[in-house]
C-alpha cells in the first residue's frame, strides 16, 4: 500500500473494494463447504 498525501479519499474507495471482496470471498467459502 502506498500512502501519499491523498490518504483520506483513498481509504474510502479501498474500503468499498475490500467490502466487495470480503462478500464475494465469504460466498465462495460457503459454497465450497
Amino acid at each position: 500500500y502506498m500512502f501519499g498525501g491523498g490518504t483520506a479519499n483513498m481509504t474510502l474507495d479501498e474500503l468499498h473494494l475490500l467490502e466487495r471482496h470480503l462478500e464475494l470471498w465469504m460466498c465462495q467459502i460457503r459454497t465450497a463447504k
